[in-house]
């Protein structure tokens, strides 16, 4: 079947946009406030190919728009034509891994809420990951659809009913990955690897799928046999000309088109560079995929090499790298090919929008973006853009270990990814508007009722309140909703009752924003004269830029809701408390830097890490950094590489340091990666004895000391609890949540998000 056949382009096979032809063409031991430790957290170095250089984008991290309103995102919301199908709007969710099926494979309820909550969210196409096309494959990667199972069609039907409900497009990414070459397979062996992707194809297909996606990056089986370096074979599946190159790939494609037949798509995901020395190169990729673009509906350009550590953070790029990184790559491929190109790999809506108004790409994927903002879309349609919760690319939601010991997807800023059955109904509860507040207020000086001690007052009913213009729905009476499993929070369109947060942290604004998503009045006492605590000087160091926008958002986001009361320069204490009378109370005062109590410490030319980042301080030429640590190491590396001399110091070693569970290996392999690069020198299993006048005197582990020369000593060594502080809140409130770094559990921003979110769910 041709191109033409199935109507896949327009126009001799350019991509329409109303009526023109499209142009070719972002952590460890950050301390943030109420929280601990941030944990920060797809692209790569390119090849020269024909017709100019592939450069990856090392412009800065933020490509703001002059202001967020549908107008700036014309290009992202024009319809995408591909095959029989048209996608709503050119922002697809790709690929991943959330483990929210069951063991063997099975479509969950979870599994649906999650997929769904994207579909909802405004995507175009929204596909389902890594999907194990042979029961080999499944056995090895549990909690994933095991397209094997010939019944799993049961479960594929509910999801796609679940996409299609919300007007998206519904895929799902086919793929095998096998440890073995293609010259140890028979002939036999790799035509059971077509039919195994063909039958898991068709069973897609009787499932509800519009479009499937088969893996053919990464380094996974679909790959290795165009690799000159990986087919070693010496019959007609070998390398040595590019029709036995292309061979297996033709054949693949033929065998799954004839079991799906014309009405779905198929998408081939690539690896436009393997960024290994020896892999397919961009030259290489090009030529194949003109080959096969005959057979494909869309192509999604990757790179790098998932069975080579060195390009793993090009696959999934960590906080420290650029954003968008990738799109140079699927400009080369626009440039060439006659079908629709699709660019993956760190991007935000701006710079989506950019990417496709400078036809650099036909649409764009985004999946981690997605766990952190499922309503990223519609937020940018209805002119909130500034409104989307920004991904940290903490890497927390990809997992260390993802198929030896799969976990199920969490997300560091959005605690209700992965937990949707259980919490969707926050996130779709709006806070509460001014004419809801008011309209309350009204109620309750009418009926005088007072305020209850242990327990909120209810919404009043429905038609006791005045008719609010704008407001949203309010939710049915209890009587009226279907039984649930087990009860979510209670989510209440306004109430007079008052929930008091103390400290405004990471920690302290989320608690504050959750409580007044349930409908609470909050007030929130912050003793600084801004919000953010100590995830300001987390956030300054310039190559933390994601976490500088949540930074800002969370801000923008607490201080825009009209029902919590913000008290700047306000300590708070018990007889505020008292005075306020709240029905619950959350305390997130943080923690405190710890300053080692050693000889010299107080000497001008000592200082806090976290401060030189924030340019409190101006280190001198040589630096020593206490601390080897993330947020020591995130130091050190910007200073090397603005040209001082750095030295990092630690009793342990980096290997101890990195082993901390909490701590993505992604992210410490990235930042460590750069510390080398940048020339930063680390001393292990040495401890700090004093600080001299042009200088430190170090011990290692046998007392032996060594004196080293330098400027300025910045000090990382962790946070101290304010348990204390804390504790004077004990027992005056039924119902005190103490959340964040104060709880003296070690810190991360995970970990604050989560506990305040828990907190607010929790109160009664």
């Amino acid at each position: 079947m041709t191109q033409s056949d199935r109507g896949r382009v327009s126009d001799g096979g350019s991509v329409q946009i109303d009526g023109e032809k499209a142009r070719p063409g972002d952590g460890g031991d950050v301390r943030p406030g109420d929280g601990g430790d941030a944990r920060p957290g797809d692209g790569g170095d390119a090849r020269p190919g024909d017709g100019g250089d592939v450069r990856p984008d090392t412009s800065p991290q933020h490509h703001p728009l002059d202001s967020a309103s549908p107008q700036h995102y014309p290009h992202v919301f024009r319809p995408l034509h591909f095959g029989r199908l048209t996608a709503r709007n050119r922002i697809e969710v790709s690929p991943a891994e959330p483990f929210l099926a069951t063991k063997d494979g099975q479509v969950t309820e979870e599994f649906i809420r999650f997929t769904a909550a994207m579909a909802r969210g405004g995507a175009g196409i929204v596909t389902v990951g890594d999907s194990p096309i042979n029961q080999a494959y499944a056995e090895a990667n549990h909690y994933v659809i095991n397209l094997s199972d010939p019944f799993i069609v049961h479960g594929l039907v509910r999801v796609t009913d679940a996409i299609h409900r919300y007007g998206a497009l519904a895929s799902i990414e086919l793929n095998l990955r096998d440890e073995r070459l293609p010259h140890e397979l028979s002939r036999e062996q790799i035509r059971g690897i077509i039919a195994d992707f063909a039958r898991s194809a068709e069973r897609c297909y009787k499932g509800g799928f519009d479009l499937i996606m088969l893996h053919g990056g990464h380094g996974h089986v679909l790959s290795t046999f165009y690799s000159r370096t990986r087919n070693q074979r010496d019959d007609e599946y070998g390398a040595d000309t590019m029709e036995n190159r292309c061979r297996f790939a033709n054949e693949l494609l033929d065998a799954v088109r004839e079991r799906i037949g014309a009405q779905m798509a198929i998408e081939w995901r690539i690896s436009a560079d393997e960024l290994t020395p020896d892999g397919v190169g961009v030259d290489e990729s090009l030529a194949f995929a003109k080959i096969i673009q005959n057979k494909i509906d869309l192509i999604h350009v990757s790179v790098g090499d998932m069975t080579a550590p060195e390009t793993i953070s090009r696959v999934i790029q960590p906080t420290y790298l650029p954003l968008a990184t990738n799109v140079a790559y699927a400009a080369r491929f626009k440039q060439v090919l006659d079908i629709p190109v699709v660019t993956v790999g760190s991007f935000t809506m701006e710079l989506a929008e950019r990417a496709l108004a400078e036809g650099k790409a036909d649409a764009v994927a985004m999946i981690r973006a997605f766990i952190a903002d499922p309503e990223q879309v519609n937020k940018a349609r209805r002119g909130e853009g500034e409104r989307i919760r920004p991904c940290i690319r903490c890497c927390i939601c990809t997992g260390d270990d993802p198929h030896g010991c799969p976990k199920p997807l969490r997300c560091s800023v959005n605690p209700i990814s992965g937990r949707n059955l259980e919490f969707d109904a926050f996130e779709r509860s709006p806070l509460a508007s001014i004419e809801q507040v008011a309209a309350v207020e009204q109620v309750a000086a009418v009926e005088q009722a007072p305020p209850l001690a242990s327990a909120p007052t209810l919404a009043p009913p429905v038609e006791q309140a005045p008719p609010l213009a704008s407001a949203p729905t309010l939710a049915p009476p209890v009587e009226q909703a279907p039984p649930l499993a087990f009860a979510p929070p209670a989510i209440r369109a306004v109430s007079t009752q008052k929930v008091l947060v103390i400290g405004g942290g990471c920690a302290g604004m989320e608690a504050a924003r959750r409580a007044a998503q349930r409908g609470y009045r909050v007030i929130l006492l912050e003793a600084t004269g801004h919000l953010g605590g100590t995830l300001r000087l987390a956030s300054a160091n310039p190559i933390k830029g994601d976490l500088r926008r949540y930074l800002d958002w969370s801000v923008a986001e607490t201080l825009r809701a009209v029902a919590i009361d913000v008290r700047l320069e306000t300590p708070g204490t018990p007889e505020a408390l008292v005075a306020e009378q709240p029905c619950a109370l959350i305390v997130a005062i943080g923690a405190e830097q710890i300053i080692p109590r050693i000889p010299g410490i107080n000497r001008a030319n000592v200082a806090l890490a976290v401060d030189a980042d924030a340019g409190l301080v101006q280190p001198g030429g040589r630096v020593v950094i206490i601390g080897a640590g993330l947020t020591g190491t995130e130091t050190a590396v910007s200073l090397a590489q603005k040209g001082h001399e750095v030295t990092l110091v630690d009793l342990r070693t980096i290997a101890e340091i990195d082993a901390n569970p909490q701590t993505s290996l992604l992210i410490s392999a990235t930042l460590r990666q750069m510390a080398l690069d940048a020339g930063v020198q680390t001393l292990e299993k040495m401890r700090l004895e004093e600080v001299l006048e042009a200088g430190v005197l170090l011990a290692d582990v046998s007392g032996e000391r060594r004196k080293l020369d330098c400027d300025t000593v910045l000090l990382s060594v962790g946070v101290r609890p304010r348990e204390r502080q804390a504790a004077r809140f004990d027992n005056l409130v039924a119902q005190t949540f103490h959340v964040g770094d104060c709880n003296a559990r070690a810190g991360t921003v995970t970990k604050a998000v989560r506990e305040a979110f828990y907190a607010a769910a929790n109160i009664t």
